[in-house]
Order: structure tokens, then sequence, then C-alpha cells
């Protein structure tokens, strides 16, 4: 009898041993499912996080990408401030500021550029000192303005001049020198090889003064 009960409470506690591993083994399988998931899920995470960074660091490049380009439109549209010599020269010349005069000096610098306006101020100067230029009829004395701009409508090239001008009648009579277009005239080339403005010009305007 004894030996019938020690059987039976020895079966008992390796029936005990066997369910105690068999539950350690799935504690051990679940913790150990449970923490692949876990490295699963902060691999994802990390991946869209580096994901969500490398979108906005994209984004910001085409963003500023597209910044540049509309300032670079935008500087090409945008004809550079006339030089503030020909802001003087006009004030000088006695070219009340708004006239159609003064707007052509300060297109004349903007088209033509500084070293062609310098040119011409001191060409005016020197005929001028001579007695001056008539109109075309000759009934008058050009104003120093009208003797600066004639200069400027003889010498600039036919593009150009539109631009100063607007729709520009030819010449019929020359009255700048030769040496003075010739000169003006490579004055007007290089400032255009060096980025000078290449715009649209006014309506005509082609009263003598």
């Amino acid at each position: 009898m004894r030996n019938h009960e020690t059987r039976n409470h020895e079966t008992q506690q390796r029936e005990t041993r066997k369910r105690e591993a068999q539950q350690r083994e799935t504690r051990n399988h679940e913790t150990r499912k449970r923490e692949t998931q876990q490295r699963e899920t902060r691999k994802r995470e990390a991946q869209q996080r580096e994901t969500r960074k490398r979108e906005a660091q994209q984004r910001e490049t085409r963003k500023r990408e597209a910044r540049q380009k509309t300032g670079r439109a935008r500087r090409g549209r945008r004809p550079p401030r006339p030089l503030p010599f020909a802001y003087r020269l006009a004030e000088t010349l006695g070219e009340a500021v708004g006239t159609e005069g003064w707007r052509q000096l300060l297109r004349t610098a903007t088209f033509c550029g500084e070293a062609a306006l310098r040119l011409a101020a001191a060409e005016t100067l020197r005929l001028l000192d001579a007695g001056g230029l008539p109109t075309t009829d000759g009934t008058r004395q050009r104003t120093p303005g009208g003797v600066l701009l004639r200069l400027v409508r003889e010498a600039a090239p036919p593009d150009v001049a539109v631009r100063v001008f607007g729709r520009v009648r030819r010449v019929q009579v020359g009255q700048a020198s030769p040496e003075f277009r010739a000169r003006f005239a490579r004055l007007v080339a290089a400032h255009q090889a060096r980025g000078g403005s290449a715009g649209s010009g006014p309506s005509d305007q082609s009263g003598e003064r």
C-alpha cells in the first residue's frame, strides 16, 4: 500500500515538474517573441523617422531651389537701378524730376552704362563750349539736355536706342562726330557684355529739345 502511494506521489511530482517546465518554456517563448516584436517595432520607428527626416530635407531643398529660381527670375526681370551719376547729371542739365528728358537720362544710364553716359556728358560740354547744337530745322539751339540726348540717339545701337527713347525715327542729319559714335558704341557693348540691362523701352518720345 505504501509503495503504491509512493509511486503515485512521485508520479504527481513528475507531472508537476513537467507542467512547470512547460510553463517556463511558454513564458520564455512569449518573452522572446515580445522582445523580437519590440525590436521590430523600434526598427520600424527608426526607419520611419529616417524617412520623415529625409523627406523634410528634400522639401526644404525644393523650397530653397524654388526661392533661388524665383529670385533669379525677379532679378532678370528687374532692370538695375540707374547710377547716381545720372541723377546728378540730370540736375546739372536742368532736367526736372519726372520729365521725359529726366527719364531718358536715367534710361541711358541703365541701358548704355555710366561710362557711356559720362562720355556723352563730356562731349556735350565740348559742344556747348563751341556754341551748342541747333535743332534739325535750325530754328533754335538745343537745350543742354537736348544736346546730350541727341548724341545718345545717334550713337547708341538701334536696339539700345529703342529702349532709351522708344520707337526711334531714322536720323536724317548726323550731328555727332564719327569718333564719338564709335567710342560710345564700344562702351555700350562693354556694358552689355557685363550684364547691362536688356529690358524693354518706353513708347516713342521723339520731340526735339
